[in-house]
């Protein structure tokens, strides 16, 4: 299946058969029933294949169907919509099942130990950090004085530091249409709000990463390969509805909206991985220039979302908290959010 524009579907030859639908070569080579079952129940294959037998069926009659131009419209929208919630493949080096399950790839520096405070307690005699929540709500925050400049320092430092590597810095809107963000993957499977929605504009989102905001950028453009890959690098607010029962995930830890230096690149398939392992490494030689000490992670199959083929994490030691706390993320998505935003080969980047 590969997706051409919002109100269209190209079928491939497989796809069209009704013996194999085409996700059945992909679905055979990960064990169908297990994938899902990985991936968190993410997307239905077999209701997949049922509007696809419908639609089939009436499109091979030799009469005229007994529908509305809308309504047979409607029956495809229908197949896409439930098409775009199937997810990425796994890759093999991805452990299968929960957090629980994740792999330590490497660690560096020494782990400290003893009756460490807080950053929250460190920084109370600064009389730098409050809590709005009359005005913002639960899970706010404000620094004033030291601990805005230091935030400052810190992001300029990295944003920096990533630019001197060559990537294009760019800045990018905190509103992003909905069509762009679920084409990134994000979907909304439960009750429980996944992205912050403007109550006059439903299909205009917050931005829960700078990501979304590059994704809107490339949108709909075909590159040409010898420019790939091209390497972008934004600082954004981050908006996260998401909330934690933990006990050790409170204050500053766990918060609804954030800044974020956010590195994004856009690649052939040949490329993606050796890019996954250069985001990785500069993740990891920021880290070490600020004497952390760290472990890095392979992420198992329920930790990577819908987009993502293979994730891996930096955890940060805190010590004032007594646990690994996860400072950095990156993901390889191979070609899901590429299909579904209409990017392709060829195209001059010099209009981006």
């Amino acid at each position: 299946l590969r997706y051409v524009e919002r109100r269209n579907i190209e079928v491939s030859e497989d796809f069209a058969n009704t013996k194999d639908i085409g996700y059945n070569n992909t679905v055979d080579l990960f064990h169908k029933n297990a994938l899902f079952r990985e991936r968190k129940g993410v997307g239905d294959i077999d209701l997949v294949r049922s509007k696809w037998k419908k639609l089939q069926a009436l499109l091979e009659t030799q009469e005229k169907p007994k529908m509305t131009e809308d309504e047979l419209r409607q029956m495809w929208d229908d197949l896409y919509e439930e098409a775009l919630k199937i997810p990425n493949m796994s890759h093999p080096e991805s452990p299968k099942g929960p957090e629980e399950n994740a792999k330590v790839m490497a660690s560096w520096d020494e782990r400290r130990e003893g009756n460490f405070l807080t950053a929250e307690k460190l920084v109370q005699p600064w009389r730098s950090l409050f809590y709005p929540t009359d005005v913002s709500g639960e899970r706010s925050y404000a620094f004033v004085g030291a601990l805005a400049n230091l935030e400052r320092v810190i992001l300029e430092y990295v944003f920096d530091r990533v630019c001197v590597l060559g990537f294009k810095p760019v800045c990018v809107p905190d509103l992003v249409a909905k069509e762009v963000t679920e084409a990134c993957g994000v979907s909304q499977r439960t009750q429980k709000d996944i992205q912050y929605s403007l109550q006059d504009e439903p299909d205009v989102a917050l931005s829960g990463t700078a990501e979304m905001g590059i994704s809107a950028l490339l949108r709909n453009k075909v590159f040409d390969e010898e420019q790939l890959p091209l390497r972008v690098v934004a600082m954004s607010r981050c908006y996260r509805p998401e909330v934690s029962n933990s006990a050790v995930e409170t204050k500053l830890y766990r918060v609804h909206e954030f800044t974020k230096v956010e590195m994004y690149v856009m690649c052939t398939p040949e490329q993606s991985e050796a890019e996954l392992d250069y985001l990785v490494q500069i993740q990891k030689g920021t880290f070490e220039s600020f004497g952390l000490h760290c472990r890095q992670l392979e992420m198992p199959t329920e930790e990577l979302g819908a987009p993502a083929a293979r994730k891996i994490d930096i955890e940060a030691w805190m010590p004032g908290r007594q646990i690994y706390g996860e400072v950095s993320s990156a993901s390889n998505c191979t070609d899901y959010q590429a299909r579904r935003l209409g990017s392709f080969l060829p195209y001059s980047l010099d209009s981006f």
